[in-house]
C-alpha cells in the first residue's frame, strides 16, 4: 500500500516526477572501483596521475552524472592544492551547474562555497588580462557570482567579509587591483581550503576517502 501512494504521488507531482527521472546520487561501480587508485596518487601527491585519471574517468562518464558532479570536485580540489586556480575555474563550474540543476545532488554549503571562491578567481583572472574588454567581461562575471552568492547568503561569514574581492556595490570591481599590490585579487587560503574538502562520497562507496589538504 505504501508503494502504491509513492507511485501516485510521482505521478501527481510534476516537480516530484522530475526529481525522480534526474540522476540519482549513486557513483557508478566503474567509477567507484577507481577511487582507491584515486586516492593512492593523492596520498603519494602524485597529482599529474590523479588528474589523468580523473581526466580518464570523467571521459567516460555521463554529463549530468553524480560521477561528474564528484569528480569535477575532486579535480578542482587537487588544482587548488597545486596552486593553479585559474585551471581549478572550469571542473568548479561543472559542479556548480551539475548541483544547481539537480536536486539530488544539491548541497547549499558547498554551493555557497564555489559561488564565493569562483568569484574570486574569475576577478584574479580579469585582473591578469591586458584586453580591457575581456577583463571587463571577467570583473562582470565575478559581479554576478558575488550577486548570487550575497542573495543566498543568510549571513556573510568571517572569512567572506575578509574577502580580497571589493564589494559587489562598489566601481572598484571593475578596476584592476593596484600594481602595488601584488596578489591583491587571490582568493582568501580559508575559503580556498574549504571549498570541496567536505567528504561527498558516499559512505558506502569508499568508506576511506578523506580530502586533499595543502602541504
Amino acid at each position: 500500500m505504501r508503494r502504491l501512494f509513492l507511485v501516485l504521488a510521482l505521478a501527481l507531482s510534476p516537480a516530484l516526477r522530475a526529481q525522480a527521472d534526474l540522476p540519482k546520487k549513486e557513483i557508478s561501480e566503474k567509477t567507484s572501483g577507481s577511487l582507491g587508485q584515486l586516492k593512492t596518487f593523492i596520498d603519494a601527491k602524485d597529482y599529474p596521475k590523479g588528474l589523468l585519471l580523473i581526466d580518464t574517468l570523467l571521459a567516460k562518464a555521463e554529463p549530468a552524472s553524480f560521477d561528474t558532479y564528484v569528480l569535477s570536485q575532486i579535480k578542482a580540489q587537487i588544482l587548488l592544492t597545486q596552486g593553479k586556480l585559474t585551471d581549478a575555474i572550469v571542473p568548479l563550474e561543472t559542479s556548480l551547474r551539475l548541483g544547481e540543476n539537480n536536486a539530488n545532488f544539491y548541497d547549499a554549503a558547498a554551493e555557497l562555497e564555489q559561488m564565493n571562491l569562483l568569484a574570486q578567481l574569475h576577478y584574479q583572472k580579469a585582473a591578469e588580462l591586458k584586453d580591457p574588454f575581456a577583463q571587463k567581461a571577467g570583473y562582470l562575471t565575478a559581479l554576478d557570482l558575488m550577486n548570487r552568492w550575497l542573495s543566498k547568503t543568510p549571513k556573510p561569514t568571517a572569512d567572506s567579509a575578509s574577502s580580497p574581492l571589493p564589494s559587489p556595490t562598489s566601481s572598484a570591481l571593475l578596476t584592476p587591483p593596484s600594481p602595488t599590490r601584488p596578489g591583491s585579487a587571490r582568493p582568501s587560503a580559508t575559503l580556498v581550503k574549504a571549498c570541496c574538502f567536505r567528504s561527498i562520497l558516499p559512505t558506502n562507496s569508499f568508506s576511506s576517502w578523506s580530502p586533499v589538504t595543502s602541504s
